[in-house]
């Protein structure tokens, strides 16, 4: 199931989701005096101001006999919503599977790969493991689930898995982002689950957890990782699992900016000093208006690597612009091209 929630301001109305009573997470025992599960239906409680970089929903918590309870939903904030550029943030939540703490009473939810992913998964151990819907409950599945029809020119996004380890081998488990179908590496991101932040290094049959990636930033910590472009480039997200995790359900929550980009621009080459795309010699070559200013710079390299995974010292910011410097770098400076976001 693949549904989009709503689209809030990120600088005005916190995302503050609530799972109507039943819909909240519940232990194992509470679950087993449940004669129904009803299937899951969002609904907003409130809005309010968020305060700069407030995250949302850390009330987790786990224990190792395999069931998990949290209160009320509430949707964690990507890092850049009500920061960064100026501008209204647009928030958008999508979400696949019912968070009905791996629930199966009222049978599995179904996944819903791309054409792509899917036949990677039909690869996967020479087609010997069959696919995993949510909730599955089997050990030697493959699951495989597309966020498509995403929005353009996300700024950064957040996703939230609820994992629990199954048998027969989970510690050597991993998850893998987008699908390169085009060449290598395979995926544009992948982690042994065993090594997210909420597994504490072990991923073990029986262990749960609820991990939060930050998609312009992802672990290890402080690596910068981000696949933003790559999720822009096809208005999509791939979730790969193998393949004896479990996967209850999944939230994504995107932030795009309310404006309008210009195209990417590049006017100059990396010879002489370095490579320059300022906003003054774009106003001066008229490719850019003199007013309004724009209120946000996006860089990358030609060959549409961000800037900031390009191994070199490059400044992408306003009101100057995007400029690499030879002089700061071992080796010439790359060719990049920027864009810039104007308001309404």
């Amino acid at each position: 199931m693949r549904i989009r929630l709503l689209t809030l301001s990120c600088t005005v109305l916190a995302a503050s989701m609530l799972l109507g009573g039943a819909y909240q997470f519940a232990s194992a025992q509470e679950r087993a005096s449940q004669q129904q599960v009803e299937k899951p239906a969002f609904a907003k409680e409130k809005k309010q101001k968020m305060k700069k970089g407030e995250r949302r929903g850390k009330n987790d918590k786990a224990d190792i006999d395999g069931s998990y309870y949290r209160g009320p939903l509430e949707i964690a904030l990507p890092a850049c919503c009500d920061e960064s550029c100026g501008g209204e943030q647009l928030l958008n939540v999508f979400y696949a599977g019912n968070p009905d703490n791996f629930v199966t009473s009222d049978g599995t939810e179904a996944t819903s790969p791309s054409p792509a992913l899917q036949t990677h998964m039909d690869q996967y151990n020479n087609g010997a493991f069959p696919n995993r819907q949510f909730d599955d409950p089997a050990s030697n599945r493959v699951f495989g689930h597309t966020f498509s029809d995403l929005p353009a020119d996300i700024t950064c996004a957040m996703l939230e898995i609820g994992l629990k380890a199954r048998p027969d081998l989970p510690s050597n488990d991993q998850l893998h982002l987008n699908f390169n179908q085009n060449g290598s590496p395979t995926f544009a991101w992948g982690i042994s689950i065993k090594d997210l932040p909420e597994a504490n290094g072990t991923w073990e049959k029986g262990q749960t957890a609820v991990t939060r990636l930050d998609l312009a930033d992802l672990p290890p910590s402080g690596s910068g990782k981000t696949i933003i472009s790559s999720i822009n480039a096809g208005n999509l997200l791939d979730v790969y699992i193998q393949d004896d995790t479990a996967v209850d359900y999944m939230i994504l929550t995107v932030v795009t900016y309310a404006g309008a980009w210009t195209s990417w621009l590049d006017r100059d080459n990396p010879s002489g000093k370095g490579d320059y795309e300022t906003v003054s010699d774009f106003i001066k070559e008229g490719v850019l208006p003199q007013e309004p200013d724009p209120i946000c710079i996006q860089c990358r390299t030609l060959d549409g690597v961000d800037w900031q995974d390009a191994g070199q010292v490059y400044h992408c910011d306003l009101p100057l612009g995007g400029r690499c410097v030879n002089a700061e770098n071992s080796e010439q400076c790359l060719d990049y091209e920027v864009r810039f976001l104007y308001p309404d």
